[in-house]
Formats: structure tokens, C-alpha cells, sequence
């Protein structure tokens, strides 16, 4: 029989929203934050996340900037208007420098090119719990 090594992981309460229009990357999103014991709520459009998203129990969002519809920054700038102040990390494939300069004015965590690997993914969310810790970004 295979380890249950992620049974022992204390449940962590707050939820980690992860948005992004490929059911593909949000299915891998979530089963790597669940692993860790992150609660996770997915959003499958920008209109849809900042409509329903509940703040009051999100310690993190993960945001792709892609999004047809509504972009990633527009529902970025959208949530900062209204006050919510949960710590956002952003990800797209093809992320020009422009983009990530708005991204950083509207005070993202962390910028990521994609695939983001779990293991940056979870760093940057550690990151952001222990403000001591580095968030890598991208571009340079």
C-alpha cells in the first residue's frame, strides 16, 4: 500500500482562490495546493471571482492574467477597488514587462511566467506567511 503522508497535514482554514479559464491548469493548481492542506476555491473567469469571491477567508489569490472576457488585471484592479487586500500572485504564458509593471502597481506578491511549477508555487505562498522568505518573479 501506497504513504499517506498528506493525511497527517493540519487543515489550514483560510482559502487559496486560484482563477484561471483552463480547467487543465486549474485542476493541477488545486490538487497541489490541497496536498499541502490549502483549502481551495477555484474561479473559472474574472467576472465570476470578483462577484462571488468570499475575501474574508482568502488568504491568497492565484490569478491568471489571460482570461478572456474580463483580464486578470482588469478583475485585479477591480478587487483592490473595492478593499480587498488578500496578497494576489499572478501568472501568465508570455508576460511582457509592461504588463508585470502594472501588475507590480497594483501591489502583486509575485509574477509568474507559465507553467509555474508547484514547488514555486507553494514557495511563494510560504513567502507570503513568513514575509523573511523571497518571492521569485519573473520577468526580470
Amino acid at each position: 500500500m501506497g504513504s499517506n503522508q498528506g493525511a497527517s497535514r493540519p487543515r489550514i482554514e483560510a482559502s487559496i482562490l486560484v482563477v484561471d479559464d483552463d480547467d487543465a491548469v486549474r485542476e493541477s493548481l488545486r490538487l497541489v495546493l490541497e496536498t499541502q492542506g490549502y483549502r481551495v476555491v477555484e474561479f473559472s473567469n474574472a467576472m465570476t471571482f470578483v462577484d462571488k469571491a468570499d475575501w474574508q477567508t482568502a488568504c491568497c489569490v492565484v490569478l491568471d492574467l489571460n482570461l478572456p472576457g474580463m483580464t486578470g488585471l482588469e478583475a485585479l484592479s477591480d478587487i483592490r477597488a473595492r478593499g480587498a487586500a488578500a496578497p494576489v500572485i499572478v501568472m501568465a504564458a508570455g508576460i511582457s514587462r509592461e504588463v508585470a509593471a502594472r501588475a507590480h502597481q497594483l501591489g502583486v506578491a509575485g509574477v509568474f511566467e507559465k507553467p509555474v511549477a508547484g514547488s514555486q508555487l507553494l514557495a511563494a505562498i510560504a513567502a507570503l506567511a513568513d514575509p523573511a522568505l523571497d518571492i521569485a518573479e519573473t520577468p526580470e
